[in-house]
């Protein structure tokens, strides 16, 4: 027997001994989850497939993100900063809301969430 033969099959009895081990592995993670699933109530196998519903989860994170509107609709505009490199100016810009405007904004804002939320619900 050569040494390469010998070396060679070496490496296959333990790239097969490698993928045995694997198998095993994966076959009693498999089992294991096997197990899980089956000892699911009702009430449990439902809040699962509730958690891991990606359309609902979705869905969620678009109701967060019509609540956060909510608290950004109360806020009053920023001042901005500005300078006019051709005249050498500089300037502070406040924005001042009129006409019932920011009103308007903080009473549509909690209906938008409602109306998401309504559509969503079973």
């Amino acid at each position: 027997m050569f040494y390469g033969d010998c070396h060679s099959a070496t490496r296959h009895h333990t790239r097969r001994a490698l993928a045995v081990a694997v198998l095993l592995g994966l076959a009693s993670a498999v089992a294991a989850e096997t197990e899980k699933l089956q000892s699911l109530t009702l009430e449990q196998a439902l809040a699962l497939a509730e958690q891991r519903n990606p359309t609902l989860r979705a869905q969620a994170q678009t109701i967060e993100s019509s609540r956060a509107g909510e608290i950004t609709a109360g806020l009053r505009p920023n001042p901005t900063f500005q300078n006019d490199t051709t005249s050498a100016s500089l300037g502070i810009y406040q924005e001042f809301e009129v006409g019932g405007k920011r009103r308007a904004r903080l009473e549509s804002a909690p209906f938008s969430s409602r109306t998401r939320f309504k559509s969503t619900t079973f």
